[in-house]
């Protein structure tokens, strides 16, 4: 996990959010929507798959159960 996405998880964490939108959080942070929607979707880049922080949950959920 990069420091950018886990700086969002904790404005996620710190604004109590259980569901939200790009749209909010880009109020919350003040970042674009293609950052913020590539730190949570991921990007392919140079032929290089970045997995963002849906699949980085889904890895980790299916690891620990549910």
């Amino acid at each position: 996990m990069t420091k950018k996405e886990s700086d969002l998880l904790a404005i996620i964490e710190k604004a109590n959010l259980a569901e939200f939108t790009i749209q909010d959080l880009q109020r919350l942070t003040g970042g674009s929507y293609l950052s913020i929607y590539r730190m949570i979707k991921g990007y392919d880049s140079r032929g290089k798959n970045y997995t963002g922080l849906l699949e980085s949950a889904r890895q980790f959920h299916s690891r620990t159960g549910p």
